[in-house]
């Protein structure tokens, strides 16, 4: 599982803020469209532990993460972070609000 942090944006007031990314596990660049990616991940087993893996849809990537890790269940990483950002108590007002703080930081809210 790639998280990196990086600058928040390109046109953010504050230069030192950063966030995390999801960064797929296939090709190592930053998923920016979780309409277009999937969760992979292994259930803990006897000799394994859990593990998650982020990949965009594309075969090259998709291919390439099954050559390090085989074959795992998977999920639309849209519906992956849904179900856990539900499971963590986190509502579509906490979503808002976080996204209101985002927005000021990079100065786009007056």
């Amino acid at each position: 599982m790639l998280i990196e942090f990086r600058k928040e944006t390109e046109n953010s007031a504050q230069e030192n803020i950063s966030c995390p990314v999801l960064v797929c596990d296939g090709c190592g660049k930053q998923i920016h469209d979780a309409g277009k990616a999937r969760a992979y991940y292994r259930l803990p087993t006897e000799g394994n532990d859990v593990g998650v893996w982020f990949c965009h849809t594309e075969p090259s990537c998709e291919g390439n993460l099954e050559l390090k890790v085989g074959r795992q269940q998977l999920r639309p990483l849209a519906l992956f972070l849904t179900q856990l950002f539900n499971n963590s108590g986190f509502t579509p007002e906490t979503m808002q609000e976080q996204l209101n703080i985002i927005k000021s930081r990079a100065g786009l809210v007056s």
